[in-house]
């Protein structure tokens, strides 16, 4: 008993297309270099060895004259010199949605340079589909809607896409979130479920994902430690950052912070308390200055070498000593 096979849609519209819709008109090396998906090109190589043999019977999709110039129209849409549709020879496959106006093939009467044209974007685009269920073509339409282009009964749906994310949601089936690393060229997911872009070499717009937005930043504190201090306004500081929460690089500006303290309280140690609430000092200060009265240790000093008898008699010397070490008035040694 003969066995029978049907065609699938996306099969017998190339078969339209190439070969008048006839298997015994099929010859695989006419569309060898065809830009036709490679597993219908496998598929008519095994229908080539038995399009002949009694043993098989071939049957085809029940579409009236107008659906099947539809479908040639979807899978291969106008604009290249080549596309003369066996169905209508010469009369063209129909203004389709993939058609742009860079596409437009007719040659100019006028010598002068044609105007440059703007894109016009499709408004329905075409993915081959494999599913580990099922072969066929996806149509996407600007609206949010698609649906496979052999079986559209109880075949159809709504598309989301969400940062490279593409969601089916289909009318009667589980809904299935493929995604993509080539800006939407193709589309798989872990079941191996692969879409692929057949009708138009790049992505519309309106069939792209929007680039994800990253949240603002709150600007980062910066913290001079070289700003001007009193005794005072540190006191606060450290405080503050003693009742923060703190990341490493707040830990260790509170650590500075307190080190400064400590540095300048055994600097001012010898000046009265209003005297070391008034005075300003730094980071730099902290540790380029020393105890005060070493200053006055320094300038007896330097006094008992060049004056001893002024120095001894407890006067004011009439010499004068030039300190360019002062700092903020303790002397660096």
């Amino acid at each position: 008993m003969p066995r029978k096979k049907e065609l699938k849609g996306d099969e017998y519209t190339v078969l339209l297309k190439y070969f008048d819709g006839d298997l015994k008109n099929l010859d695989v090396t006419k569309i060898k270099d065809e830009p036709i998906d490679e597993n219908i090109k496998k598929i008519f190589k095994k229908f080539q060895k038995v399009k002949d043999s009694s043993e098989w019977i071939f049957t085809y999709p029940k579409w009236t004259d107008k659906q099947k110039q539809d479908e040639v129209n979807k899978m291969f849409p106008p604009g290249d010199d080549d596309l003369s549709s066996s169905l209508n020879e010469g009369s063209g496959l129909g203004d389709w949605a993939d058609v742009t106006a860079d596409e437009d093939t007719s040659k100019s009467i006028s010598k002068k340079p044609a105007a440059p044209t703007k894109s016009i974007q499709p408004t329905e685009i075409r993915y081959s589909a494999e599913h580990p269920k099922w072969s066929d073509s996806i149509l996407f339409s600007k609206d949010g809607k698609f649906h496979r282009i052999s079986t559209k009964k109880d075949n159809t749906g709504k598309w989301k896409l969400s940062n490279d994310e593409l969601i089916l949601v289909w009318d009667k089936w589980s809904p299935e979130t493929l995604s993509t690393d080539d800006e939407g060229k193709t589309f798989s997911d872990q079941n191996n479920f692969i879409l692929t872009l057949r009708s138009t070499s790049k992505v519309p717009a309106w069939f792209k994902s929007k680039p994800k937005e990253k949240p603002k930043e709150k600007p980062k504190e910066k913290y001079d430690a070289k700003k001007p201090y009193t005794i005072e306004t540190l006191l606060k500081e450290i405080d503050i950052f003693k009742k923060k929460k703190k990341n490493k690089k707040e830990s260790e500006i509170l650590n500075e912070l307190t080190r400064i303290n400590i540095l300048t309280k055994n600097q001012f140690k010898s000046l009265p308390i209003d005297l070391q609430n008034q005075l300003q000092f730094n980071v730099i200060s902290s540790f380029s200055t020393t105890e005060f009265t070493i200053a006055d240790d320094m300038s007896r000093y330097i006094l008992s070498i060049v004056d001893p008898k002024t120095l001894k008699s407890n006067k004011l010397s009439k010499l004068s000593i030039t300190d360019a070490t002062a700092c903020i008035g303790g002397n660096t040694i």
